[in-house]
């Protein structure tokens, strides 16, 4: 329940790549990738970490650098999303998304012109290809032998499975960065981030690491980004900036019943979802609902439900006045956080750029950092976000080669 408040010379041992870690441990310069539902690509971020912090390590960004996946890519993408998809091609896919990944890890190398022996580590969290941790199961893609063999950097990997081994959600993870340098003693704040899935990380003024909440609201990008592909027969991914719904007038007794329908928007956290739920049959049954409707008041419609679906999780655990710092993709549809703005009513709504953690690099950067808290033994889950039974260290490791 969620409380209610405000190609390189590998090393010939494990022996030399300990040692070579630990040095490149005191360099502090560390990667960080994302591949997230959108499935649009590759987030890619050099971070440099130095221990002067108290609790958490002093961050600053780098340099940054994103690789959007060819049309070829993104459809063997989607084709993972298939619930009929083979094991096979899965396997397949594994290996060729680790070879995307250890590429853009190389591309942001050369752009900020470091090489391998100055890098202590790369923390990819891959594609989620089945979220489902009621049975126990969250399958994320991208080898990391692969990117270790191209980059010649060590790799931290498969980031959910300890969490969800302890009983916990194995998502959403993004609240332990969050915790460690978006909150405010004065204020609570509320970090919203929508990719295709929207999540938000509840940070109550001065509040202790146990008093974090965080969880998936529900649909975020994906419902939308499918709608408009669906009705512009893939001539287009996304509604740019919006401006379909703002032409639009959304059909209020539609999203009402669609929130009164849906389980998982009235379900108490910890809870976390994903394309399994929010997918091409959720989808479907939206567009039956509107049969008839023109496409600007179908799109218009979808996302003031999207709107709504976050709004109504966050005023069941927010009833103090708060901040909103917006990140995420669906931060650019500006009808979308119009929508969500008026909805919630924050006493500011605040672009987490604006903070100093680039909306677009954010998540890239937390796994940057959840990759240098491996290295120095330090658990990254939040057990009041997951419903872990404990706290844990999270991934897991390929040495460089």
């Amino acid at each position: 329940m969620c409380e209610r408040y405000g190609g390189i010379d590998a090393q010939s041992s494990y022996g030399a790549n300990e040692g070579r870690m630990a040095m490149e441990r005191e360099r502090g310069l560390a990667i960080g990738m994302m591949s997230g539902t959108s499935g649009d690509g590759i987030d890619a971020a050099l971070v440099q970490f130095s221990e002067e912090g108290e609790q958490f390590p002093v961050m600053k960004l780098v340099s940054s650098h994103y690789v959007p996946y060819t049309e070829s890519q993104r459809k063997k993408l989607f084709r993972l999303f298939d619930p009929n998809v083979s094991a096979r091609f899965v396997a397949r896919m594994d290996i060729e998304l680790g070879d995307w990944l250890g590429e853009a890890a190389l591309q942001l190398m050369r752009q900020a012109d470091v090489g391998p022996a100055e890098i202590a580590v790369i923390g990819s969290h891959g594609q989620t290809v089945y979220h489902a941790p009621n049975l126990g199961v969250s399958l994320q893609i991208g080898d990391g032998a692969r990117i270790a063999r191209a980059t010649g950097c060590a790799v931290v990997t498969d980031f959910r499975r300890q969490d969800i081994a302890l009983g916990g959600q194995g998502a959403p993870l993004i609240p332990y960065f969050d915790y460690a340098y978006l909150r405010d003693d004065a204020m609570c704040r509320v970090a919203l981030n929508i990719g295709g899935i929207a999540n938000v990380t509840i940070l109550p003024a001065a509040g202790d690491f146990h008093r974090v909440a965080a969880f998936d609201t529900g649909p975020g990008n994906m419902l939308i980004d499918g709608l408009v592909r669906e009705l512009t027969g893939g001539e287009q991914w996304f509604d740019e900036d919006g401006q379909l719904a703002k032409r639009g007038n959304p059909v209020r007794h539609l999203v009402e019943a669609w929130l009164r329908a849906d389980p998982y928007v009235s379900m108490p956290p910890p809870k976390s979802t994903g394309r399994e739920r929010y997918g091409r049959d959720y989808l479907a049954r939206l567009m039956t609902d509107m049969r008839g409707l023109s496409v600007v008041d179908q799109v218009a419609t979808v996302t003031q439900f999207v709107a709504e679906s976050i709004s109504v999780n966050i005023a069941k655990c927010v009833t103090e006045p708060f901040e909103l710092i917006a990140g995420g993709g669906g931060r650019r549809n500006g009808t979308l956080m119009e929508w969500i703005r008026v909805s919630c009513q924050p006493v500011r709504l605040i672009d987490s750029t604006d903070l100093g953690i680039p909306s677009d690099m954010k998540e890239a950067m937390a796994f940057a950092l959840f990759a240098w808290q491996f290295l120095h033994d330090r658990p990254t889950n939040v057990p009041s976000a997951t419903g872990a039974t404990q706290s844990t260290q999270l991934g897991k490791l390929t040495p460089p080669m």
